[in-house]
């Protein structure tokens, strides 16, 4: 429990002050280090309000929360088919 809220803390103060890419790169490990890590959208959605593209990318508007949800339903079926994993 204590290392799901010290990542929430990281990622938090991270979508603040470190690179969009990193963050979502810290948040794949929770994804994967934990299981219905749903705290992925709350970053995305964080991402994408402090740094989101003025023009919508590939016709998504929110496109770091678009990932996050992609990222998110991809751990779903990979920790189906993987018989280990962090």
């Amino acid at each position: 429990m204590r290392k799901r809220i010290v990542i929430d803390i990281v990622l938090l103060i991270g979508a603040f002050i470190a690179p969009p890419w990193l963050v979502l790169t810290f948040a794949l490990i929770g994804l994967l280090s934990f299981g219905n890590f749903y705290e992925i959208f709350a970053v995305g959605f964080i991402i994408d309000v402090l740094y989101g593209i003025k023009t919508p990318f590939l016709f998504i508007p929110l496109f770091y929360t678009a990932i996050s949800g992609c990222l998110f339903i991809a751990s779903v079926f990979l920790r189906k088919h993987l018989r280990f994993y962090l």
